[in-house]
């Protein structure tokens, strides 16, 4: 072999070397996609805990009272309480043992 061949094996290896540190550092930030799983798995996760409240307080707390939402009014009912676990969901989960979301948790 040449030296200029030597030369340009030696810059074939470092180029690959150079991406090769580019994508493991590319692992532990918050693309698109990642970002977007989050919030996926973030998003179920507050609607299955509203519907579980929402079951809860419709069929047991407010039956058990005598009182019933009114079938019109039980998707507005839902939202409610959608929004109200979606507004304490992170501050809940971060200040637990986890110290962070379970859709981060489950990304990393």
């Amino acid at each position: 072999m040449t030296e200029e061949n030597k030369t340009n094996v030696e810059e074939e290896k470092e180029m690959e070397i150079s991406q090769c540190e580019k994508t493991s550092q590319n692992k532990g930030k918050n693309t698109f996609l990642n970002l977007l799983g989050v919030s996926l798995i973030d998003q179920a996760i507050a609607i299955c805990v509203s519907l579980v409240g929402f079951l809860l307080i419709n069929n047991v707390i407010l039956k058990a009272s005598g009182y019933e939402v009114r079938s019109e009014y039980k998707a507005l009912f839902f939202l409610i309480i959608y929004i109200i676990v979606n507004v304490f969901y992170r501050s809940v989960c971060e200040s637990s043992k986890l110290k962070t979301t379970v859709g981060r948790k489950v990304i990393k």
